[in-house]
């Protein structure tokens, strides 16, 4: 697994950079105007420092208010872009029916040998997503061909945790999201974003926040 690089600062920290930069900008201009309205004698340096003292105290005010709001706008711009994800997820998520195991293993089985083998060769990469009902867990993954990777944590070749529980009697749910039409364009991220959103691996079964990008 790669590490992101530290040498390039992130988006975020660009953008509150820049906010910034505004922000003591209009501050210097407020400053400056106030000190042109009280129009000091710049050779007395006596006048000068009052004219200067007034002008710091009829600017902080503002100021502040200012950086506030900058602070402000800055943490909504941020909460809103990490939200982003999380709303395609489930957004795909609604798209797509819940099954029970019982379910799948009637569509995966096609009817018989037949129907199963023309099931299988309609396999899709994409991720899965197994929520246990009872335990308000989720167990979250991805593969090239889902519905064989979904039939192995039901057969007991996948997670240990989720087959355990499974075979204890817990109810499941399955739903299953194809990568093709979802807007990612790669399982790694698609399924990064799915762990996030149903908090997986801080309440869940994964014991990764998924493959990180090189």
């Amino acid at each position: 697994m790669g590490r992101r690089k530290s040498g390039k600062p992130s988006r975020a920290a660009r953008v509150l950079k820049l906010l910034l930069a505004l922000w003591a900008a209009g501050a210097v201009c407020g400053f400056m105007q106030l000190m042109g309205e009280q129009g000091p004698d710049w050779d007395d340096p006596e006048a000068l420092a009052l004219a200067a003292e007034a002008a710091v105290d009829g600017t902080m005010q503002p100021a502040l208010t200012a950086l506030l709001l900058v602070c402000a706008l800055w943490a909504a711009g941020l909460a809103f872009i990490h939200s982003r994800p999380k709303r395609r997820i489930r957004r795909l998520s609604q798209g797509t029916r819940a099954i029970t195991p019982d379910e799948f293993f009637r569509l995966r089985n096609g009817g018989g040998t037949r129907g199963r083998s023309e099931v299988l060769a309609r396999d899709f990469p994409g991720i899965y997503i197994l929520e246990n009902e009872d335990r308000k867990m989720c167990y979250v993954g991805q593969a090239t061909q889902v519905m064989g990777r979904v039939n192995q944590h039901l057969t007991g070749k996948g997670n240990g945790d989720v087959y355990a529980d499974y075979v204890q009697g817990d109810r499941f749910r399955i739903r299953m999201i194809a990568l093709a039409g979802s807007g990612y364009r790669d399982l790694d991220a698609m399924e990064r974003d799915a762990i996030a959103c149903y908090h997986a691996y801080d309440e869940g079964y994964n014991r990764t926040r998924g493959n990180r990008p090189a």
